[in-house]
């Protein structure tokens, strides 16, 4: 079997191929109007290019936000990447924050989908009493005046996990270097 690569002007691959027979190569690089090129290794689209009519492999990136660019043979930094994976950790966090409960009284309270929404209940429909979870999975007995302490404390941890969130994900939007983006924590 014959292994070939067809390619771009600036050396980037378009497509690889393992045919039978090397016209089979020519036909379809006829078609596209790509050269091609015979290799003996099995190659990758982002692992290789090619130069002067040789393989060449591509090397490690520097960091996740690098681009190779084709025409220089050179990784680039790539700032919208950085930003878009700064933005994830971001919101990772942010989720993590918002799940890792809050303190009332000494009592640390869970922050969980389930138990907001548990809390959200007992204070809309003004309960005597109420079993709330807490961070330790364990449930705790609250009166009517605790179940509104707890829920205002639900409200404000819930608004300062998105207000920390919105802060870092406009300072991501504002960086203009990647040691900018570097400085922005959740």
């Amino acid at each position: 079997m014959i292994k070939a690569v067809l390619y771009r002007p600036e050396g980037s691959i378009h497509s690889v191929y393992t045919v039978g027979y090397e016209e089979e190569i020519k036909m379809s690089a006829s078609e596209m109007g790509l050269p091609y090129l015979i290799v003996d290794e099995e190659i990758g689209f982002k692992t290789h290019y090619v130069q002067n009519k040789q393989l060449v492999a591509i090397p490690a990136a520097p960091s996740a936000g690098h681009e190779f660019d084709y025409a220089t043979k050179k990784w680039v930094l790539n700032l919208d990447n950085l930003r878009r994976r700064k933005k994830e950790e971001i919101q990772y966090e942010y989720e993590e924050a918002v799940g890792s409960g809050f303190l009332v009284d000494g009592s640390m309270y869970a922050s969980t989908i389930e138990a907001q929404n548990q809390i959200q209940l007992a204070v809309t429909m003004q309960q005597e009493s109420a079993a709330l979870i807490m961070q330790d999975g364990s449930c705790s007995m609250v009166n009517a005046e605790q179940v509104k302490e707890i829920g205002a404390a639900m409200l404000q941890h819930l608004s300062d996990c998105i207000q920390r969130r919105s802060d870092a994900v406009a300072a991501v939007d504002a960086a203009r270097s990647a040691s900018d983006l570097e400085k922005v924590t959740f």
